[in-house]
């Protein structure tokens, strides 16, 4: 039996519309009549690091339960008319199997001081990109920038939104990239952010 999996905004609305609010055993209202992807169902994933395709991190995360069906597929993604909560798993796993060591990046990019930021626009960030991305490349990647963004200002801004979003990425696909291009996009990140001795609170 395939298992499902579904991502929400941290308030338990979805990200389409930001009102429906699944509650843990109990079907969500059928959409009756036709379904059409992205305008009118309810989207869940076969994989959990799949789930943010049109969403974002932070999340929730729930493993679902859908009728029997032929519904559409789109990649990862499934339309269906109804779901139901069957467990809510820890929402790291929306951004795939490295999940917890993403968030923790995306922490640490919020405590950023001003002497990383500055150290890190001093380091070239490579422009080496994998294919191996999905959603939870992309969430990770956005969430990363986001932190770096709010935790930095000034000319290292750039940089260090580089480098953070480029070692979240790394992070999402460790297992599936060489070590080369793991070093390459984690590599400015690392220089910086585990040779220093500042803890920011």
């Amino acid at each position: 039996m395939t298992e499902y999996y579904k991502a929400l905004r941290p308030d338990g609305t979805d990200f389409a519309t930001g009102t429906t609010k699944p509650r843990k055993g109990r079907w969500m209202p059928r959409i009756d009549g036709e379904l059409i992807m992205c305008e009118r169902g309810y989207h869940v994933s076969d994989a959990p690091g799949e789930t943010l395709i049109g969403g974002r991190w932070p999340c929730k995360l729930a493993r679902v339960e859908i009728p029997d069906g032929e519904w559409e597929r789109q990649d990862h993604k499934v339309l269906v008319p109804t779901y139901r909560v069957v467990e809510w798993l820890p929402a790291w796993q929306a951004l795939g199997p490295n999940g917890e060591a993403v968030v923790a990046l995306i922490g640490r990019a919020r405590r950023m001081t001003t002497e990383e930021r500055k150290a890190l626009a001093q380091v070239r960030t490579a422009t080496a990109w994998t294919t191996a991305c999905g959603a939870a490349w992309g969430a990770a990647c956005g969430a990363a920038w986001d932190a770096a963004r709010d935790a930095a200002c000034g000319a290292a801004c750039g940089a260090a939104r580089d480098a953070a979003c480029g070692a979240a990425m790394a992070l999402v696909v460790r297992d599936l990239i060489s070590r080369e291009h793991f070093d390459t996009l984690y590599g400015p990140w690392a220089s910086v952010m585990e040779n220093t001795t500042s803890n920011p609170s």
